[in-house]
């Protein structure tokens, strides 16, 4: 037998290390993502270093246990139709920490009333307290058949009486008869009290905006101001 050297051993050695390596935290079904096998990385995936998570290189994680949520059709995860998702069983599934998928509070309205018009066009008020179907408009309304969404806040305080707590929201969709959404409204408890001044009303797009007591919307307060605490109608579900 030939006598090898230093040099091949070496070689040798560093090829098995790199074999090993290559295996160690391959995928189990020996499938290929992107190029790439999936590496222990993945394990609890979404982890920290799956931006986008889970992205298509992610098969099957979340896992059985996670029905539904999100399934591989929610690019983005999780989507605006993910109501509730992920909940509190799905541990870091996806956390704050996973950029590019919305915190389960993502579906509260945003302080930055920037990001209102962006919020809405998220949908993200689908996973509040919504009619199950448009509606007719009250007897003394200005829109026409609408949709009317509320947050938790409000929900929950639907049945006493007097001032709704500070955070209490509702989103209004006009829609036309074909059902397609013709003006949106987000009415929000800001301060506490029980006049109109401690609500904004805010119309997306061009129509005003401001807080209950400014001239811009006043009309809006006057019209409000006939229920309680400037909540004219509680979702029909």
């Amino acid at each position: 037998m030939a006598k090898q050297s230093w040099k091949s051993v070496f070689e040798v050695a560093a090829v098995g290390m790199s074999l090993l390596a290559t295996s160690c935290g391959g995928d189990d079904d020996g499938q290929k993502d992107g190029g790439s096998d999936n590496v222990l990385a993945d394990a609890g995936c979404p982890g920290p270093s799956d931006a986008g998570c889970p992205g298509p290189s992610d098969a099957g994680c979340p896992g059985p246990s996670d029905a539904g949520r999100p399934g591989p059709s929610d690019a983005g995860c999780p989507g605006p139709s993910d109501a509730g998702c992920p909940g509190p069983s799905d541990a870091g599934c996806p956390g704050p920490s996973d950029a590019g998928c919305p915190s389960p509070l993502a579906v509260e309205l945003p302080s930055d009333m920037t990001m209102w018009t962006a919020w809405l066009d998220a949908k993200r008020y689908q996973a509040w307290h919504c009619d199950r179907t448009a509606q007719a408009p009250l007897p003394d309304s200005p829109h026409g058949q609408n949709i009317i969404c509320v947050n938790d806040a409000l929900w929950a305080a639907r049945a006493g009486t007097g001032p709704f707590p500070v955070g209490a929201a509702a989103v209004k969709l006009v829609v036309n008869p074909q059902g397609a959404i013709t003006r949106r409204y987000i009415d929000v408890r800001k301060l506490a009290g029980s006049g109109p001044e401690g609500w904004y009303f805010h119309v997306d797009g061009s129509g005003p905006s401001g807080l209950g007591s400014a001239p811009a919307v006043q009309f809006c307060a006057d019209c409000h101001a006939k229920s309680r605490d400037y909540v004219r109608r509680i979702p029909s579900l």
